[in-house]
């Protein structure tokens, strides 16, 4: 079992783990606020905690089916066209939020899974669209780009003009379970993403300006 295989076990035990013990913490919790008299926490919204439970279980039973990305390649393929396919299944999405910008130009065919791919793609544009301002849609821009790298490597970046990542949590923002709740969300997406760009041979970059905006660079190598 290779190192991307590995790490997915691992997110995937967590999972399970965590779906499990939810419900007790949660009550916990309550129980410790009550005791504690936080009325904020009291008082704020409960958290359907079955409905959590469920989602990471179902994200366990995900990378279940889908983790061994070595398994599942079926490349060369056309970069573009997923990508493409991605934009189209989320922009209803972002423009409820903001403006979209595409930019295509030529790239390698790369050796990978169209649907693992895919849902790279889609996770990221979702958490780009959920980094938007709700009250700016005319302001707030989601921008694809394609292209290719001086070193011949396929390259897709996609950015955002949100509220960027505070630099203290930058650097977990790939672990499992953390959130910076730039999205509605459990905090698995982007560790989900980036072990399936480990299990491609690909490079998972990010930049950010805390209120500036936030861009994901994917770089995939092209088929031999």
């Amino acid at each position: 079992m290779g190192r991307s295989e590995d790490g997915l076990e691992r997110l995937k035990a967590h999972l399970l783990a965590l779906s499990e013990a939810l419900p007790a913490l949660m009550e916990r919790l309550r129980a410790r606020a009550a005791a504690e008299g936080r009325t904020d926490l009291l008082e704020a919204p409960p958290t359907d905690a079955e409905e959590v439970r469920a989602r990471l279980a179902s994200f366990a039973a995900y990378l279940d089916h889908y983790g061994r990305v070595d398994a599942h390649i079926l490349g060369p393929i056309d970069v573009r066209s997923v990508l493409e396919e991605a934009v189209a299944l989320t922009r209803g999405e972002i423009a409820t939020r903001g403006q979209l910008a595409e930019s295509y130009l030529p790239a390698p065919l790369v050796r990978a899974n169209p649907r693992l791919l895919g849902h790279v793609f889609v996770s990221l544009l979702v958490n780009a669209a959920q980094a938007l301002p709700a009250d700016d849609p005319g302001g707030n821009v989601v921008a694809v780009e394609l292209d290719t790298t001086e070193a011949g490597w396929a390259r897709v970046a996609i950015a955002d003009t949100g509220v960027g990542v505070d630099p203290d949590v930058l650097p977990l923002i790939f672990e499992p379970l953390f959130s910076t709740k730039r999205g509605a969300g459990t905090g698995v997406g982007l560790a989900i993403v980036r072990e399936i760009v480990r299990g491609l041979r690909g490079r998972l970059a990010v930049e950010t300006v805390p209120g500036g905006g936030t861009m994901f660079i994917l770089e995939l190598p092209p088929v031999p």
